[in-house]
């Protein structure tokens, strides 16, 4: 009779998850993560987008401050194209120091648009070129805007 009793007690049932339980589990994560992975994108297109901004009005900037410290003796500009800008130093970016060009790629989703020039005089920082740079992806946009007395706002 003991024998029987220790051989009962030795052999449990056995258990776990059913499969309704794991399909339920399953299903539960590929809902949250259906919700929040479009929210988490457009965050970092948000992101990527104000560090682009901030980088075009950081380097105008940078030009501004190389011109009115007369950095070299000489004028300072930056040149901007579909995806990538150049600081340089020169009169314009056609007649520029090559050895000098600081060239900046953007992401391809990145898109620069307006200005395409713009120079900073010596002493003064002013420019004789005033208007926006429109960074955009595809439909947000920023902008960086520039007046002739030198000034440079994002927006």
């Amino acid at each position: 009779m003991n024998l029987r009793k220790a051989c009962k007690n030795k052999t449990k049932k056995i258990t776990g998850f059913s499969v309704i339980e794991m399909l339920i589990v399953i299903g539960v994560v590929m809902l949250i993560v259906g919700i929040t992975a479009p929210v988490g994108f457009r965050y970092y297109q948000t992101q990527l987008l104000d560090e682009s901004a901030c980088l075009v009005f950081d380097t105008l900037r940078r030009a501004q401050q190389n011109a009115l410290f007369q950095k070299k003796d000489s004028r300072f500009g930056v040149f901007f194209e579909e995806n990538s800008f150049t600081l340089f130093e020169g009169n314009t970016f056609l007649t520029r120091d090559e050895n000098e060009d600081e060239i900046f790629i953007l992401s391809n989703n990145i898109s620069l648009g307006g200005l395409q020039e713009v120079v900073f005089s010596r002493k003064y920082g002013t420019t004789t070129t005033g208007g926006e740079i429109v960074i955009s992806m595809g439909e947000r946009v920023k902008y960086v805007d520039i007046n002739t007395k030198g000034r440079v706002d994002k927006r």
